[in-house]
């Protein structure tokens, strides 16, 4: 079966400059890595700690590229929620694919989650969240 980092490395294509995660990978592009039976865990956060040492509780593990997709190390570093907010605010490196009208209207569709996730976007689970959080009491 290999040794966790020879697994790992697998799922990897390394290009001159990104580390490109080629396994599965959730909605927002970030890669999931099965580190042993029953438990999953964000790609980057492996690369991180296999190579660079463990990570400390609350902090996220940031990308200097922004590419959600890339665990190369030298890419990587840790921060906490409130700094990469900041990266994103200085960078702009997400942008709000909604608009307050879309959430409105998502909330008040009545087709399928699939059928208005391809509409605008986003994912399944998204158009849930804004179902169940637009329509709670």
């Amino acid at each position: 079966m290999g040794s966790l980092l020879e697994r790992f490395n697998k799922k990897i294509l390394k290009t001159p400059y990104c580390w490109e995660w080629q396994g599965a990978k959730n909605t927002n592009g970030r890669g999931c890595f099965h580190v042993k039976p029953g438990y999953r865990a964000l790609a980057p956060r492996v690369s991180y700690e296999l190579h660079r040492g463990p990570i400390p509780y609350g902090l996220w593990v940031l990308h200097t590229c922004d590419n959600a997709g890339c665990v190369n190390p030298d890419h990587l570093y840790l921060g906490t929620h409130t700094d990469n907010q900041r990266d994103v605010r200085v960078r702009g490196t997400k942008l709000m694919k909604l608009s307050l009208d879309d959430y409105k209207k998502i909330a008040t569709d009545t087709r399928t989650g699939r059928a208005i996730a391809l509409e605008y976007g986003i994912s399944d689970t998204m158009v849930y969240k804004i179902k169940r959080k637009y329509n709670a009491c």
